[in-house]
């Protein structure tokens, strides 16, 4: 049996006439008939009756219809889930984060990102996931990760992984009000040597590390690291504390912290990016959609700055 012949024997049904049931199907009477005789054949048991003048449904008939008609409809439904799930409309996107520290702005973009493509993908699973920045990586290559919002740059393990920056920030200096420092409008990057240095933690940080160190190496220096720590609050304790500097993301200044001012660093230092990893394909996915959504949100921040 096949659905064709349930369409057949419904549109009998639902005209109790041939040929009009003939004329919906596009089809020519003789072979319509036999094919509904086919059915009956099929099923051992007769589903019209038939008379010169009119057709009407057995017993079985009527049973048989709606079961049919319960048959079709589950496979319109599951044609349009199908297509809806090739669309990336309907599925599972795992999404990785980077641990702590995040600044503010870029909170607030993944933050816009989620909500924006809940808004617009609302039947999509999401689950999210907080990983070390190698952890990131690995997870998008091995496929236990969709996409992934990553701080840049990205270790180097990210080969076959494509890399895609969402977003640009300015490094500044935090330290606490009473530091020599806070005197100058823009801090020469070279009165870093003569201060202790708060690094966040490097095994989640080491990018970032490398990133800091190759900036003040460039101006004939190394920074003397104090402190190693891993969450932004021991940070800014250490800082407020007068124990130490850092260089943070612009942003961070919009937390307002007491007793810690922030300045600008002469030359002023590479950006600090943040990005997407993921594996790269032209089939349209969840994933596709994610990126999306992404892209038009990190424009409007871009676009806002």
């Amino acid at each position: 049996m096949e659905l064709r012949h349930l369409r057949y024997f419904l549109a009998v049904a639902e005209t109790l006439n041939f040929c009009r049931a003939a004329e919906r199907l596009h089809l020519s009477q003789p072979p319509l008939s036999q094919q509904v005789r086919h059915l009956e054949a099929e099923l051992g048991a007769k589903l019209f009756d038939r008379t010169k003048r009119q057709i009407k449904l057995t017993v079985a008939g009527e049973v048989f219809a709606i079961k049919a008609r319960a048959i079709l409809a589950q496979c319109d439904e599951a044609a349009k889930l199908a297509a809806r799930a090739d669309r990336g409309e309907l599925g599972h996107l795992r999404l990785g984060l980077w641990q702590p520290p995040v600044p503010p702005i870029q909170t607030r973009l993944i933050i816009d990102c989620l909500g924006t493509f809940v808004k617009r993908s609302p039947d999509v699973h999401l689950t999210l996931q907080l990983l070390l920045p190698a952890d990131q990586i690995k997870a998008v290559k091995d496929g236990d990760l969709d996409v992934s919002i990553v701080r840049l740059p990205v270790p180097s393990n990210s080969r076959g992984v494509t890399i895609e920056t969402l977003l640009r920030e300015r490094l500044v200096l935090a330290m606490s009000e009473n530091n020599v420092l806070a005197r100058f409008k823009t801090v020469p990057l070279r009165e870093l040597s003569n201060q202790r240095y708060i690094m966040y933690g490097r095994d989640a940080n080491a990018e970032f590390h490398h990133f800091v160190a190759k900036a003040c190496r460039k101006e004939g220096f190394n920074l003397k690291i104090a402190y190693f720590q891993d969450d932004l609050y021991s940070v800014w304790a250490l800082i407020g504390a007068g124990l130490g500097v850092a260089l943070a993301p612009g942003s961070l200044q919009e937390l307002r912290l007491p007793g810690i001012v922030f300045r600008k660093c002469e030359p002023a230092l590479p950006v600090m990016e943040m990005g997407l990893a993921y594996v790269r394909t032209d089939k349209v996915s969840v994933v596709s959609q994610f990126l999306e959504v992404a892209r038009k949100v990190a424009r409007g921040y871009r676009n806002a700055s």
